[in-house]
């Protein structure tokens, strides 16, 4: 299950991300999404809960983290080095969708909803629902290409796929702001997002997105999600990540 991803310039030299594929069950992954940024005093305690689940048992099996870092705070002192302003979109969009006048952070959304239940310390990874909805395959090739496929359950319907390169082990010394003199730890944040509809291909539906990094950064290390949701829609249908082995330098 491998596959190339993107090309990153690192001091001058081209390292690819090499090769993955990952494929989801039938049945619905959760989507556990975080709007979250660096100049927020109350998001670091969230931006740490999502780096538990790095050792979960069922990430990627039961739930596909995404971490999305707005830039509505960049104002306070401090540009948060992983925000966009699509990402703020995105927030905004949801909260059109539940007819909320505001944003904020740090805010969870889980399934398309979103997702306060809980005390944070004790809230626990969501599990799958068991609805089968169809197998969703993400699978990356050469110069930044990704494939998404999905195979619903149901038979045909129109289908909008979105895929997101994730930067893991991200470390900040935030010198300004709110969060002045912390060092800030993430997971799963992430760098570039491309969505597209999907073509109908026999009894599958298919997208090439062209994925890149978005922001001048050197994760650890890389993961790749995707999720497919109706056209108009936000909420996903299916998801499907996993992690990405070490990249080697081409000379």
């Amino acid at each position: 299950m491998k596959l190339p991803l993107a090309l990153l310039a690192i001091a001058g030299v081209a390292v690819p991300l090499p090769a993955a594929e990952f494929q989801s069950p039938e049945t619905a992954l959760s989507l556990v999404e975080l709007y979250s940024s660096e100049g927020c005093s109350s998001c670091p305690p969230a931006d740490e809960w999502m780096t538990t689940l790095r050792k979960d048992a069922g990430l990627w099996k039961t739930f596909v983290p995404v971490e999305f870092h707005v830039d509505y705070w960049n104002r306070l002192g401090w540009a948060d080095p992983y925000s966009k302003a699509a990402f703020t979109g995105r927030q905004n969009e949801y909260a059109a969708e539940w007819n909320q006048s505001n944003v904020y952070t740090p805010a969870f959304v889980l399934n398309g909803r979103e997702w306060r239940t809980g005390i944070l310390e004790r809230r626990k990874a969501p599990q799958n629902s068991g609805e089968k909805v169809g197998v969703l395959t993400v699978h990356a090739k050469r110069d930044n290409v990704v494939e998404v496929a999905f195979t619903p359950t149901g038979g045909g319907t129109d289908w909008t796929a979105t895929a997101a390169l994730l930067g893991n082990g991200l470390v900040s010394r935030v010198m300004s702001g709110e969060n002045s003199n912390r060092t800030l730890r993430h997971e799963f944040v992430v760098l570039q997002l491309k969505s597209g509809k999907m073509e109908k291909r026999g009894n599958r539906y298919g997208a090439t997105l062209n994925v890149q990094p978005g922001v001048s950064v050197t994760p650890g290390s890389y993961s790749v999600a995707a999720w497919v949701s109706k056209p108009g829609q936000l909420s996903p249908v299916q998801a499907v990540g996993g992690d990405l082995p070490p990249a080697k330098e081409q000379k």
